[in-house]
């Protein structure tokens, strides 16, 4: 699959005495990924559920314990599915509609700078603190463009017709 292993990444917590006994993303795995879940033909591997379990924890500020890991990783896996079917339906009405609705690098880059500035970083700035916790900045693109571009797809086809109440 040519992605890093799970054996090169920092533990997020200390493993339990059994491997059996730790979730699926906190099992050791030192020669290759697993599949943490298949959507349609798209592989979500361990190494994508961590990153993202990372990526959770850091933008969330909650620290992983013994109790919420299993709901973080429940969470994170949950996000990634929705994300793979998302892309899939957005790559297939491209493909049928022959339009770009999937954000571009350029737009994504920008939705980055508008962050950082709202956190008063520097892009480059909030890249590095990311990585210094853990998250691979290609896992919080992959975030970025699949929720950018599922919104501007959802509002551009119901936009119109979309109503938000007070219930």
């Amino acid at each position: 699959l040519g992605l890093p292993a799970v054996a090169q990444e920092a533990p997020l917590v200390a493993a339990p005495a059994s491997p059996e006994a730790a979730p699926p993303a906190a099992r050791p795995n030192p020669l290759s990924e697993s599949v943490a879940a298949v959507v349609n033909d798209d592989i979500v591997s361990s190494y994508d559920l961590m990153q993202r379990m990372r990526l959770l924890m850091v933008t969330s500020g909650l620290q992983p314990t013994q109790e919420n890991l299993p709901q973080l990783e429940q969470e994170a896996l949950r996000s990634l599915i929705d994300e793979h079917v998302q892309m899939q339906e957005l790559r297939r009405v491209e493909k049928a509609q022959k339009i770009t609705i999937i954000s571009t690098d350029k737009e994504v880059e920008e939705q980055i700078e508008d962050i950082a500035k709202g956190n008063n970083m520097t892009a480059a700035q909030l890249t590095q603190q990311l990585q210094s916790q853990g998250v691979g900045i290609d896992t919080w693109k992959a975030q970025i463009r699949a929720d950018s571009s599922w919104q501007a797809w959802i509002s551009g086809r119901y936009g119109s017709r979309l109503r938000i109440g007070d219930d």
